[in-house]
Protein backbone atom coordinates (compact mmCIF):
# COMPACT_ATOMS: atom_id res chain seq x y z
CA UNK A 1 0.00 0.00 0.00
CA UNK A 2 1.37 3.40 -0.94
CA UNK A 3 0.34 6.78 0.31
CA UNK A 4 -1.66 9.03 -1.93
CA UNK A 5 -0.21 12.32 -3.05
CA UNK A 6 -2.46 14.15 -0.59
CA UNK A 7 -1.16 11.98 2.29
CA UNK A 8 2.43 12.75 1.37
CA UNK A 9 1.73 16.48 1.02
CA UNK A 10 -0.01 16.58 4.41
CA UNK A 11 2.94 14.85 6.11
CA UNK A 12 5.50 17.13 4.41
CA UNK A 13 3.51 20.28 5.28
CA UNK A 14 3.15 19.09 8.89
CA UNK A 15 6.89 18.46 9.21
CA UNK A 16 7.67 21.82 7.60
CA UNK A 17 5.32 23.64 9.98
CA UNK A 18 6.94 21.85 12.93
CA UNK A 19 10.36 23.02 11.73
CA UNK A 20 9.04 26.59 11.42
CA UNK A 21 7.71 26.39 14.98
CA UNK A 22 11.12 25.15 16.10
CA UNK A 23 12.85 28.09 14.40
CA UNK A 24 10.38 30.55 15.96
CA UNK A 25 10.88 29.00 19.42
CA UNK A 26 14.64 29.11 18.94
CA UNK A 27 14.54 32.86 18.31
CA UNK A 28 12.19 33.41 21.24
CA UNK A 29 14.41 31.54 23.73
CA UNK A 30 17.81 32.45 22.27
CA UNK A 31 20.42 33.01 24.95
CA UNK A 32 18.12 32.14 27.84
CA UNK A 33 18.43 28.53 28.94
CA UNK A 34 15.75 28.95 31.60
CA UNK A 35 13.27 29.97 28.90
CA UNK A 36 14.20 26.95 26.81
CA UNK A 37 14.44 24.31 29.54
CA UNK A 38 11.64 25.26 31.92
CA UNK A 39 9.51 27.76 29.94
CA UNK A 40 10.45 30.64 32.25
CA UNK A 41 8.81 28.61 35.04
CA UNK A 42 5.44 29.89 33.84
CA UNK A 43 3.69 26.73 32.64
CA UNK A 44 0.35 26.30 34.31
CA UNK A 45 -1.16 22.94 35.18
CA UNK A 46 -3.13 22.89 31.91
CA UNK A 47 0.07 23.16 29.86
CA UNK A 48 2.42 21.23 32.13
CA UNK A 49 0.47 17.94 32.00
CA UNK A 50 0.25 17.75 28.17
CA UNK A 51 3.91 18.75 27.81
CA UNK A 52 5.04 16.08 30.26
CA UNK A 53 2.76 13.49 28.65
CA UNK A 54 4.35 14.29 25.28
CA UNK A 55 7.84 13.93 26.80
CA UNK A 56 7.22 10.83 28.88
CA UNK A 57 4.61 8.92 26.91
CA UNK A 58 5.49 9.91 23.34
CA UNK A 59 5.01 7.99 20.12
CA UNK A 60 6.78 4.82 21.18
CA UNK A 61 4.52 4.36 24.19
CA UNK A 62 1.42 5.20 22.16
CA UNK A 63 2.27 2.88 19.27
CA UNK A 64 3.45 0.17 21.65
CA UNK A 65 0.33 0.44 23.80
CA UNK A 66 -1.86 0.16 20.73
CA UNK A 67 -0.10 -3.02 19.69
CA UNK A 68 -0.24 -4.45 23.19
CA UNK A 69 -3.89 -3.49 23.51
CA UNK A 70 -4.63 -5.23 20.24
CA UNK A 71 -2.73 -8.36 21.30
CA UNK A 72 -3.66 -8.58 24.98
CA UNK A 73 -6.78 -6.48 25.40
CA UNK A 74 -7.19 -3.98 28.20
CA UNK A 75 -4.25 -5.40 30.15
CA UNK A 76 -1.92 -4.24 27.37
CA UNK A 77 -2.66 -0.58 28.02
CA UNK A 78 -2.32 -0.55 31.80
CA UNK A 79 1.28 0.68 31.75
CA UNK A 80 0.67 3.75 29.53
CA UNK A 81 -2.44 4.66 31.54
CA UNK A 82 -0.42 4.34 34.77
CA UNK A 83 2.30 6.56 33.29
CA UNK A 84 -0.30 9.20 32.41
CA UNK A 85 -1.72 9.09 35.92
CA UNK A 86 1.82 9.37 37.27
CA UNK A 87 2.35 12.55 35.26
CA UNK A 88 -0.86 14.00 36.69
CA UNK A 89 0.29 13.13 40.24
CA UNK A 90 3.71 14.62 39.52
CA UNK A 91 2.10 17.86 38.39
CA UNK A 92 -0.26 17.94 41.34
CA UNK A 93 2.05 17.05 44.22
CA UNK A 94 5.73 17.31 43.31
CA UNK A 95 6.33 20.19 40.89
CA UNK A 96 5.55 22.99 43.34
CA UNK A 97 8.02 21.55 45.85
CA UNK A 98 10.72 21.15 43.19
CA UNK A 99 10.23 24.69 41.89
CA UNK A 100 11.59 26.03 45.20
CA UNK A 101 15.01 24.61 44.33
CA UNK A 102 15.34 26.74 41.15
CA UNK A 103 16.93 23.85 39.27
CA UNK A 104 16.93 23.09 35.55
CA UNK A 105 17.78 19.38 35.53
CA UNK A 106 17.41 16.26 37.65
CA UNK A 107 21.21 16.16 37.90
CA UNK A 108 21.21 19.58 39.54
CA UNK A 109 18.71 18.41 42.15
CA UNK A 110 20.77 15.33 42.94
CA UNK A 111 23.94 17.45 43.12
CA UNK A 112 22.33 19.83 45.62
CA UNK A 113 20.88 17.02 47.74
CA UNK A 114 23.54 14.30 47.54
CA UNK A 115 26.72 15.72 45.97
CA UNK A 116 28.67 15.31 42.75
CA UNK A 117 28.77 11.49 42.73
CA UNK A 118 24.97 11.25 42.62
CA UNK A 119 24.90 13.81 39.83
CA UNK A 120 27.45 11.81 37.83
CA UNK A 121 25.44 8.59 38.21
CA UNK A 122 22.32 10.50 37.21
CA UNK A 123 24.02 11.71 34.03
CA UNK A 124 25.02 8.16 33.13
CA UNK A 125 21.51 6.76 33.61
CA UNK A 126 19.84 9.67 31.85
CA UNK A 127 22.19 9.14 28.89
CA UNK A 128 21.22 5.46 28.66
CA UNK A 129 17.53 6.36 28.98
CA UNK A 130 17.75 8.99 26.24
CA UNK A 131 19.54 6.65 23.83
CA UNK A 132 16.86 4.01 24.34
CA UNK A 133 14.10 6.62 24.10
CA UNK A 134 15.55 7.95 20.85
CA UNK A 135 15.65 4.47 19.35
CA UNK A 136 12.05 3.74 20.31
CA UNK A 137 10.82 7.15 19.09
CA UNK A 138 12.60 6.78 15.74
CA UNK A 139 11.14 3.29 15.39
CA UNK A 140 7.68 4.70 16.16
CA UNK A 141 7.91 7.53 13.63
CA UNK A 142 9.26 5.08 11.07
CA UNK A 143 6.35 2.72 11.69
CA UNK A 144 3.86 5.57 11.34
CA UNK A 145 5.37 6.77 8.06
CA UNK A 146 5.63 3.18 6.82
CA UNK A 147 1.96 2.43 7.48
CA UNK A 148 0.61 5.86 6.57
CA UNK A 149 2.59 6.44 3.37
CA UNK A 150 3.59 2.91 2.41
CA UNK A 151 7.28 3.74 2.30
CA UNK A 152 10.01 1.23 3.13
CA UNK A 153 10.32 0.85 6.92
CA UNK A 154 14.07 1.51 7.03
CA UNK A 155 13.73 4.58 4.80
CA UNK A 156 10.85 5.83 6.97
CA UNK A 157 12.92 5.39 10.13
CA UNK A 158 15.95 7.17 8.65
CA UNK A 159 13.86 10.04 7.29
CA UNK A 160 11.84 10.41 10.50
CA UNK A 161 15.01 10.20 12.59
CA UNK A 162 16.79 12.84 10.52
CA UNK A 163 13.83 15.21 10.73
CA UNK A 164 13.54 14.64 14.50
CA UNK A 165 17.27 15.22 15.00
CA UNK A 166 17.12 18.36 12.89
CA UNK A 167 14.21 19.68 14.92
CA UNK A 168 15.97 18.85 18.19
CA UNK A 169 19.20 20.45 16.97
CA UNK A 170 17.34 23.67 16.24
CA UNK A 171 16.37 23.78 19.90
Amino acid sequence: MTGSTLDIVVVIVYLFVMLLIGLWARKKTAGNKESFLVADRNLGYGMFVPCMCACILGGAMTIGATGLGYSYGISGVIFPVAMGLGVICLAQFVVRKLSKYKILTVGELLYKRFGPTASLFSSFFVFIYLVLLSVSQITAIGAILHVFLGWDLLLSMVLGGLISMGYSTLG
